[in-house]
């Protein structure tokens, strides 16, 4: 699925906080978006899951974004957000609401359906919390819950919003690696703090500076520019013919 993005404009109420962002992401792909605070990341992806109104155009191939239904949408686009919800539900009946838009009448779940739950919490490595309630578990339990979620969701098109927060460096290496394999068979766009894993995981990187696009390619190109250093404020280091910022 390619992802053409034009967005002429998008922020909140009469607040503009994206402006002029132009880019287009081939079949399959990793794209990091960093930025520093405040650069629009999040309205981004907001915009991208139809969850804020914006001026200009999102093309799911040929596929305008803002003319599917709710259910349509929901079969190609997942999100997570940065603040996700605390339902009063078990993780298991969390991560099943990903299987919603694929039930047919009577909204019963089939043995495929139950498969594709078990597969998800199986990845994400969440079994022993099925159980617990989703608004009883910590910050990076949720996430990984919801990212569960996003797996059982199946969509082409998956948006993170800083999706490891919260969680320690063991598990935030094992969700990019699997977030990594998933971007064999589908688009996956994360908002990234950490400049280092984002150059290292990212087919793409967008890169962001109040409120405008200032760079969209691969890290090998970014990296011939001075545009981090310059915009994050931080020194190149070479450690092992590889590069670092600190």
């Amino acid at each position: 699925m390619r992802l053409d993005v034009k967005i002429k404009s998008a922020g909140y109420r009469k607040k503009i906080v994206l402006e002029n962002i132009n880019f287009t992401i081939p079949k399959n792909s990793f794209t990091a978006v960093i930025g520093r605070n405040g650069s629009g990341k999040s309205t981004l992806l907001a915009a991208m899951a139809s969850l804020i109104t914006f001026e200009g155009e999102i093309f799911l191939d040929s596929t305008d974004i803002t003319a599917l239904s709710r259910r349509e949408r929901a079969m190609r686009v997942s999100a997570m957000l940065q603040s996700p919800k605390r339902p009063h539900v078990t993780v298991r009946e969390l991560v099943e609401f990903g299987r919603s838009p694929y039930l047919g009448f009577g909204k019963r779940f089939s043995e495929s359906d139950r498969a594709v739950v078990n597969d998800a919490i199986e990845k994400t490595h969440i079994a022993e919390l099925v159980d617990s309630h989703a608004d009883r578990i910590s910050g990076g339990e949720l996430r990984r819950a919801y990212f569960a979620m996003m797996l059982a969701q199946d969509s082409e098109l998956v948006l993170l919003d800083e999706p490891t927060a919260f969680m320690d460096a063991d598990y935030e290496r094992e969700f990019f690696d699997l977030s990594k394999q998933l971007s064999e068979t589908k688009n996956v766009i994360t908002v990234m703090h950490n400049l280092n894993v984002a150059l290292s995981y990212a087919d793409n990187v967008l890169l962001l500076d109040k409120g405008r696009q200032v760079f969209f390619g691969s890290p090998d190109v970014l990296l011939k520019t001075d545009l981090i250093e310059t915009i994050f404020s931080v020194k190149r280091f070479f450690v092992d013919g590889k590069t670092f910022f600190v």
